[in-house]
């Protein structure tokens, strides 16, 4: 009996999953919009391009627990340069969507800092966002970032690119 319900559940399961429709292009789009897009807006400085980007209801939650909305997080980037490290990246660890139109991408943003009399660090961050497709393009809806710390090269591996068995 077990071994017959075991079937019945993997197949079941087999046939759901090859039923699902390809996310390829929805993983790629999303993936250009929060590893390139995001970031060339805020190294160009370009509020009203971010502006654009962004939704319109677009929130963010910093690292301390403050909300804060679209038209304040355009403002601030009109008003600051891009200050981060100039090898910064973001690496996507999961894309999750949750309906056709809703993706949730979770990942790590870091670059290396270099102050002077310092050893250089890796300064890094948590990020959740929440994107929406509105007329086909992929935008970002709500941000929640934790708050930045500079880590060793060493602790910085150990933490995101330690391997999995």
């Amino acid at each position: 009996m077990r071994a017959c319900l075991m079937i019945v559940f993997m197949t079941l399961s087999s046939t759901a999953l090859s039923t699902e429709p390809s996310r390829t292009t929805d993983i790629e789009a999303v993936t250009r919009a929060k590893v390139e897009t995001w970031r060339r807006l805020y190294q160009q400085q370009d509020a009203e391009g971010l502006r654009r980007f962004l939704t319109d209801d677009f929130i963010v939650i910093d690292g301390e627990g403050n909300v804060s909305k679209k038209d304040a997080e355009v403002e601030w980037l009109a008003k600051n340069k891009w200050s981060g490290a100039a090898d910064f990246q973001y690496v996507i660890d999961r894309i999750t969507f949750p309906s056709a139109d809703v993706a949730i991408v979770v990942g790590h943003g870091s670059g290396t800092q270099a102050k002077p009399g310092k050893e250089p660090c890796v300064d890094t961050y948590r990020s959740t966002n929440v994107f929406s497709r509105v007329d086909g393009a992929w935008r970002p809806a709500l941000s929640h970032i934790s708050g930045a710390r500079c880590i060793s090269r060493q602790d910085y591996e150990a933490l995101y690119l330690r391997k999995t068995s």
